[in-house]
């Protein structure tokens, strides 16, 4: 679930909330390291955020359409890199 908040035009929340279960914390931390540890693709990451809230100022689904790509070209890359940093047996 997503839940922004806005308040007279301005967000003033962005609140991710998910089951005790759910994947996606672990793997919303894995992107995030990944962008901290890879300068170069977090500035890729950040342009194809701009372009697509340039395209889709109005529609958020739009705008998750158009950087879809890419994210899930570097949720890949940050996949292994983290497979990469486990420690061994």
């Amino acid at each position: 679930m997503f839940l922004p908040k806005d308040t007279a035009g301005k967000r003033t929340h962005h609140l991710h909330v998910f089951g005790v279960a759910s994947p996606h914390p672990r793997e919303n931390r894995i992107f995030r390291d990944y962008l901290r540890a890879r300068p170069e693709t977090a500035r890729r990451y950040e342009a194809s955020k701009r372009r697509a809230a340039d395209l889709h100022p109005d529609s958020r689904a739009r705008y998750g359409d158009a950087k879809e790509a890419v994210v899930l070209e570097v949720m890949a890359e940050a996949r292994l890199w983290a497979v990469s940093r486990r420690p061994g047996p």
